[in-house]
């Protein structure tokens, strides 16, 4: 054990030096442990080894993604977390009801990937639009069948909107995204 987190100070002293640089502003942790049938790692350890980065100055701040309230929750018994990185966009709100409300309460900064929905925000998707299958919007539910018809209906709602405040439906979403509390597009 002790081998191993001498290695692995070893990698991010040379990574450091490889970004030249003395600190990264921002690291986060990308999925939470065991998404995607990836290893198992207790968030106290992942969170203890974080926050000493964060201590020797080889960090500014300590971020998570796809976590959800309870998870945040849970990680931040083990130190501070600075920013949350989830899907959010006009059409993706899940983090509305589950984890805004703790980031607000936490002061934790939200910053929303996927702000376009993939692209289907900027409104260049028609109905009965056709993707490849290797395009990962061939299989995401907001694409297909109802979902879709759903969103396209909703684009028909927002274009007016847009064009009485001289913007495309891409701005509008964008301009919406970063009115809403604690978050950054």
């Amino acid at each position: 054990m002790i081998a191993a987190c001498v290695g692995a100070a070893r990698r991010r002293h040379r990574s450091l030096q490889n970004l030249k640089t003395d600190y990264i502003d921002l690291y986060q942790i990308h999925w939470p442990s065991g998404a995607f049938n990836s290893e198992i790692v207790p968030i106290e350890e992942t969170m203890s080894a974080l926050t000493l980065l964060k201590e020797q100055g080889k960090i500014r701040a300590i971020g998570v993604s796809n976590f959800s309230r309870t998870q945040l929750a849970e990680a931040a018994k083990y130190g501070r977390i600075d920013s949350l990185q989830p899907p959010y966009s006009l059409f993706w709100r899940q983090v509305d009801t589950d984890a805004k409300p703790y980031c607000i309460e936490n002061n934790i900064s939200i910053l929303a990937y996927s702000s376009l929905a993939q692209g289907l925000l900027t409104g260049k998707f028609v109905p009965g639009q056709k993707f490849a299958p290797e395009d990962n919007r061939a299989s995401n539910k907001l694409f297909q069948g109802e979902n879709f018809e759903r969103a396209q209906q909703a684009l028909d709602k927002l274009r007016p909107i847009a064009e009485s405040h001289n913007c495309s439906l891409a701005q509008l979403s964008l301009a919406w995204l970063i009115a809403q509390p604690q978050t950054n597009a």
